[in-house]
């Protein structure tokens, strides 16, 4: 019975050791989509800065004019 028992508690932690590595490749795959979704607002960020910095330009150059 004891090598029954072995190898019963030694499947559940194979079992329990999948479980993990399924849980930690969504968590990967979660923070992945996570740095998708926010990558663009950083582009969006800077295209803001150079638009603002572009209307800051020319307001000082309409107003010089």
């Amino acid at each position: 019975m004891g090598h029954n028992l072995t190898f019963w508690v030694q499947v559940a932690f194979e079992e329990k050791e999948w479980e993990l590595d399924q849980l930690e490749k969504l968590k990967e795959e979660q923070e992945a989509e996570m740095d998708e979704e926010n990558e663009p607002l950083s582009y969006e960020s800077k295209w803001n800065i150079l638009v603002r910095n572009e209307v800051t330009h020319g307001t000082a150059e309409n107003s010089r004019n």
